[in-house]
């Protein structure tokens, strides 16, 4: 498979619910600098009925046998991986992985708590959705690094209250009686910004948008998110 692309989906311990696939955008700075192993954004992308047949060449019926066994249920994304002409599957990620979980829960149609629950089917509600970390310094700490460190505490963070719904806070605290959003002392992930289009570039204009308006000091996000989306779906359609 192309660097950071998977594809995705949602098991419901019986059968494949929602598939799509999701073009990561590894490295947390501009131009997949930074740290590689962290991804600085992804796009999810919901299958035309048309594609549907290729994607579930990778996710067939021995995949799907191997999945009821697994008493699993949940989201999932998975490496697709040509050998010999066949495809394989490699690198599972079982459960709620990192920002697929986000894009996921933004991009379907309809409350995601009622979904939890089984009162409603999976749909998605645009095309594109693309998810986008929003960060202050140590964000991201290295993993392997001993030196672990923390964001500063009561750091202001300003954001129109119409975006609200575009944004997924982690590192924030929040003072009621003034109505006012500040950080929370923990690793500097500010947030996680999302929007939806039914086309590509709508969906990544949005969403570095609303990052840009998520106000605090030294904030940081990757610009060109998406910047491999087009590349890699017209590569996929000529395969």
């Amino acid at each position: 498979a192309k660097e950071g692309l998977r594809v995705g989906f949602w098991w419901d311990g019986d059968n494949v619910h929602a598939p799509h696939i999701l073009c990561f955008d590894m490295g947390t700075n501009y131009g997949g600098m930074g740290l590689r192993e962290e991804p600085g954004g992804v796009t999810l992308i919901d299958l035309s009925e048309e594609a549907r047949s290729i994607w579930f060449t990778a996710i067939n019926d021995e995949v799907q046998d191997w999945l009821r066994g697994s008493d699993f249920k949940g989201l999932i994304n998975v490496d697709v991986i040509e050998v010999d002409g066949r495809l394989s599957l490699g690198g599972w990620d079982l459960g709620w992985p990192k920002l697929h979980t986000q894009v996921f829960m933004s991009a379907i149609k309809g409350s995601f708590s009622r979904f939890l629950l089984g009162n409603s089917s999976i749909e998605f509600s645009h095309r594109y959705t693309v998810a986008l970390p929003v960060s202050i310094p140590p964000w991201p700490n290295n993993p392997e690094s001993k030196m672990r460190g923390v964001s500063p505490l009561n750091l202001p963070i300003k954001l129109n209250s119409k975006l609200h719904k575009h944004v997924f806070f982690h590192d924030v605290q929040v003072d009621v009686e003034n109505k006012q959003l500040s950080t929370a002392e923990t690793d500097g992930l500010i947030g996680v910004v999302h929007a939806s289009a039914n086309n590509a570039v709508g969906a990544i204009a949005k969403t570095v948008q609303i990052a840009g308006l998520l106000e605090v000091d030294n904030s940081q996000y990757r610009t060109d998110v998406g910047v491999n989306v087009t590349t890699l779906i017209v590569q996929l359609e000529e395969q």
